[in-house]
């Protein structure tokens, strides 16, 4: 939970859209590589993620200054298939 505070006329809650509450899930999927026969057909899901993120650090010198871009990785584990 978020809680903030704008000094206004009366006191009341607002469900309206507005950029700070967007948010957006991308799922990035890796390929195992096949250790032996060809290991570079390998993709890693973790080096997207990175790419990405690099990518929006250069794009934060090119949006508006009150605007902010956050990100948080979560659930990155993975599984192991056997």
């Amino acid at each position: 939970m978020a809680l903030t505070w704008h000094p206004f006329t009366h006191n009341t809650v607002l469900s309206i859209q507005s950029l700070a509450n967007y948010q957006i899930y991308y799922k990035f999927h890796g390929k195992a590589p096949m250790r032996l026969l060809c290991p570079i057909l390998g993709r890693s899901a973790l080096d997207a993620v990175e790419l990405m993120n690099v990518g929006v650090n250069y794009l934060r010198e090119h949006i508006i200054q009150e605007a902010r871009v956050h990100y948080a990785v979560t659930n990155s584990g993975g599984f192991l298939l056997m």
